[in-house]
């Protein structure tokens, strides 16, 4: 609603609780930053927030995904996804990883690997998406960085296909980077996707 001073001024009203670990602080900030298209001052809070709780394979993940997200220091991503895979963590990071592994072989160049893991990330995530809002927002993102690989692959109709599946959720969230970067992959035959 370009309300973002408001919306940052009730996050910033908790960030002395006790009751708030600053991890859990520092992620809500960098989803208004995200919101905001201010990337690097959530890829900050991802950071400080991994600096914090740095044996939070939640935490790890965020920032894992916040740097594919951003296309940036794969040689990290790399590194936080393998100490995801050498900890306990709960079903839906297991889920997740999939993800995370094919977003990191779009980003290396690696798009039919990076479509594959994908449609994996899809597939694992989808049974449990009705009941999560958060796990249907996966699924949409699995899809759209999968929409991507298959445009890079020369797949433009089934890349179409699936791309418009979710581009009402990334329009309505304002994900203007990840909508660019389809249609940059799309080339200029799929603007008017």
């Amino acid at each position: 609603l370009g309300r973002f001073d408001e919306g940052m001024a009730q996050v910033r009203a908790h960030g002395n609780d006790p009751a708030i670990p600053l991890w859990m602080y520092l992620g809500r900030m960098s989803e208004l930053y995200d919101l905001a298209d201010r990337y690097d001052e959530a890829l900050q809070c991802h950071r400080d927030a991994w600096e914090d709780a740095r044996d939070n394979p939640t935490v790890v993940m965020d920032y894992a995904l916040a740097l594919l997200k951003q296309e940036t220091d794969i040689e990290l991503a790399l590194r936080l996804i393998g100490e995801i895979e050498q900890q306990p963590k709960a079903d839906l990071l297991v889920m997740v990883l999939p993800l995370l592994h094919g977003m990191a072989a779009l980003n290396s160049g690696h798009d039919s690997d990076a479509a594959n893991r994908l449609k994996e990330a899809e597939k694992n995530l989808y049974p449990m998406a009705k009941g999560s809002a958060l796990v249907r927002f996966l699924v949409d993102i699995a899809r759209t960085y999968r929409a991507i690989a298959l445009a890079k692959l020369g797949r433009g109709t089934e890349a179409d296909r699936l791309y418009s599946v979710v581009r009402p959720r990334l329009e309505a969230l304002n994900y203007t980077r990840l909508i660019e970067r389809f249609q940059g992959a799309r080339g200029p035959e799929g603007r008017h996707t």
